[in-house]
Formats: structure tokens, C-alpha cells, sequence
């Protein structure tokens, strides 16, 4: 008997455009960056940045925005509640085992 998984389909890349899209079709109240001060998320302040991460929790595009925050390779601002430190770590273990 074969344990063989089948093929996963490659995820399509994810553009800031169709965050936009998807964020654009939720009520306002339910995106926190929207809702709240934006400028948290952009916040040079380690403390702020786990506010603004701890908040992406309950959005409901959390997945996606953190899918495109790694497609772009922003270097600032929290995605999907991951921060600029995260997604170093993230790349960096991602490049590291990849060897």
C-alpha cells in the first residue's frame, strides 16, 4: 500500500492588488488596521509591532496579507501579524533548508 501524498498545487502568488480586493469586500470593523490607528503597524516600536501582530488575529484575510507581505518582501510594517523580524526568520530558515 503506497503512503504517496498526491501532488500539491504550487499556491499562486499573491499580489498587493488582490489584497486589496479581498480586504475591500470585508466590513471595514473586521480588518484592525482599518479599523484602528494604521500607524501601528508601520511602528518602528517592537512593542507596538506585537500589538499591531496580536490584533491581525482575529482579521479575517490574516493568511493572505501575510502571504503577500512575504511575496513583496516588505521589509516594513506587520502582514498577516508577522512582523519585519518574523519574516526574516521566516526567509531565513526557509533558505537554510533549502541547502
Amino acid at each position: 500500500m503506497s503512503t504517496a501524498h498526491p501532488p500539491t498545487r504550487p499556491m499562486p502568488a499573491i499580489t498587493p492588488e488582490m489584497l486589496r480586493d479581498l480586504v475591500l469586500r470585508q466590513p471595514p470593523e473586521r480588518i484592525p488596521c482599518l479599523a484602528r490607528d494604521g500607524e501601528l503597524w508601520f511602528s518602528p516600536r517592537m512593542a507596538e509591532q506585537r500589538k499591531a501582530a496580536a490584533l491581525c488575529g482575529a482579521c479575517p484575510v490574516t493568511h493572505t496579507c501575510r502571504a503577500a507581505g512575504r511575496a513583496i518582501r516588505a521589509a516594513y510594517g506587520v502582514w498577516g501579524g508577522e512582523t519585519p523580524s518574523n519574516r526574516r526568520r521566516s526567509e531565513d530558515a526557509g533558505r537554510n533548508a533549502a541547502r
